[in-house]
């Protein structure tokens, strides 16, 4: 399934649609023994079995996932929807592969086998890990504060805070405009690869029904402007002359924590709510 106006799948947790076994010490032990050195999802395993529940051999589900617990599947896990753990931090361990359309995780996620995902793969902060051995398969991936890898196969965009970027921008052109909301004033160092969505707003687009992708993807040119838009030497000409374009543009600049009384007067006749709530929020005391 991709992105589209069809109504959202129902929200389950796995044991209200999979059966589900206690965990024994020896499937935790062969889980332990199954996964690489230096795996950091390891830890979660050394509690033992009591927190842990099991699926035996291959899985499909026709809902998506809400987990507040802590799954084993001993074979792949096919998921015709979404895999959402921020509801209680779960943790997923998938001894091979792993299928579904987005996954937004703020707890721990191990895959074995690979991983594909028709839309996004979001791994956000760093209280858990995320880890995918194989290839990841994603129309796009990233990784915000959070520890873990993947080792991108076929990937439309990947960006990972933790690494190091003279400029990408590329899930710029192709995420929703709407998932940004610069809650952080653009600042003078600010680049764009540290512009990120915003994770919360992606689950509630998710959850919602919602795209988190643009219908069509927006030019390469795009990112020029956006240069400019964030560039605090870009003159108020050179501003001027972008706004009239992508949406995001008179966003990023209304939300720079410095603006000249021109670019402010500008700013002021768009229509855009995001802007005037930015121009709002730099105004209060």
């Amino acid at each position: 399934m991709s992105d589209s106006s069809m109504p959202p799948l129902e929200q389950s947790e796995f044991s209200a649609v999979v059966p589900l076994r206690p965990a024994t010490q020896a499937d935790i032990d062969r889980v332990k023994a199954d996964l690489p050195p230096g795996t950091q999802a390891l830890y979660l395993l050394e509690s033992g079995p009591d927190s842990w529940r099991v699926a035996d051999g291959d899985v499909t589900i026709d809902a998506s996932i809400l987990s507040t617990e802590y799954v084993i599947v001993f074979g792949n896990l096919t998921i015709n929807g979404n895999y959402d753990d921020n509801s209680g931090d779960g943790a997923l361990v998938v001894m091979e592969s792993l299928s579904l359309e987005h996954c937004t995780s703020w707890g721990t996620v191990y895959v074995h086998a690979g991983m594909t995902a028709s839309g996004l793969v979001y791994a956000y902060y760093n209280d858990h890990t995320f880890e995918v051995d194989g290839k990841t398969n994603a129309r796009g991936v990233l990784f915000f504060d959070k520890a873990g890898h993947i080792n991108p196969g076929v990937v439309g965009f990947y960006l990972n805070d933790f690494d190091d970027h003279d400029q990408y921008g590329d899930h710029l052109l192709t995420l929703h405009p709407d998932l940004f909301v610069f809650g952080d004033y653009i600042e003078e160092s600010t680049k764009m690869h540290n512009l990120f969505p915003d994770f919360g707003l992606v689950r509630k687009r998710l959850q919602q029904g919602l795209p988190i992708f643009r219908a069509v993807p927006a030019p390469r040119e795009l990112l020029v402007d956006i240069e400019i838009a964030i560039d605090y030497s870009s003159s108020d000409n050179q501003i001027l002359a972008i706004l009239g374009g992508d949406v995001l543009l008179p966003r990023l600049v209304a939300a720079r924590d410095e603006l000249s009384d021109t670019m402010r007067t500008e700013l002021r006749t768009s229509a855009d709510p995001v802007v005037q709530r930015l121009l709002a929020a730099a105004e209060s005391p």
